[in-house]
């Protein structure tokens, strides 16, 4: 049986996002029975951390990735861990870019949400998630909390040259604009992958992708 995911790094709205869509109807899954091969019912959704998003293959039909902007997400990680193996900013990428090129590879339609415009615009992007996944008719039953303006702390990135930043934010406004992912903005996030698996190789990062046939064929 098809089911619907949500995916994202810790602290990018999947509990909340999951919750909302609760209220308008939709079933919550087991990751434990999804992963082990069970047979969801149809049209359930299933909270999927990132690297398992890709051992679900064909099942999945289709899955929605959140992410909070990378200034944003380190902070807060920062409170949480002062003192990290990895530094946040490029954990977020590390996670970000697995998380894009397994959406890329795989066969599901996706989409790229973000954790921003889900607490300040959260009818509308709601509405925009319950079109995607053909339950638009639930709409009126989604609880939805009152906006919230998304906290916007300032953080001293250590870790990355200022050229570097800038595909961090490349990557983001591909996100929270809904803008396509460009050739452009793909071949710059593929070049700093691989400079940052070699800078850091205890991470284990997945290698660039270098598909180029997947490239001409997915990317505008």
């Amino acid at each position: 049986m098809l089911f619907r995911s949500i995916t994202g790094t810790r602290h990018s709205g999947t509990l909340f996002l999951s919750s909302t869509l609760q209220t308008a109807g939709m079933t919550a899954l087991s990751r434990k029975r999804v992963l082990a091969g069970g047979r969801p019912p149809p049209g359930g959704m299933v909270a999927m951390p990132i690297p398992q998003l890709g051992e679900v293959g064909e099942r999945c039909e289709r899955v929605i990735a959140l992410i909070r902007p990378w200034r944003a997400w380190a902070a807060l990680m920062s409170e949480e861990e002062p003192d990290p193996k990895l530094p946040h900013e490029v954990r977020w990428w590390f996670s970000n870019y697995q998380l894009s090129c397994t959406l890329l590879r795989g066969k599901p339609r996706f989409m790229m949400l973000s954790h921003d415009k889900l607490l300040s615009r959260p009818e509308p992007t709601i509405r925009r998630v319950l079109r995607f996944l053909d339950r638009e008719d639930a709409m009126e039953k989604a609880l939805l909390l009152p906006a919230i303006a998304p906290s916007s702390p300032s953080y001293h990135c250590k870790a990355l040259q200022r050229d570097e930043q800038e595909v961090l934010d490349a990557f983001w406004q591909v996100v929270h604009k809904d803008r396509p992912m460009t050739r452009g903005v793909f071949r710059r996030m593929n070049v700093l992958q691989g400079s940052l698996r070699s800078r850091y190789p205890q991470a284990k990062a997945i290698e660039p992708m270098r598909d180029a046939e997947l490239m001409r064929k997915v990317l505008a």
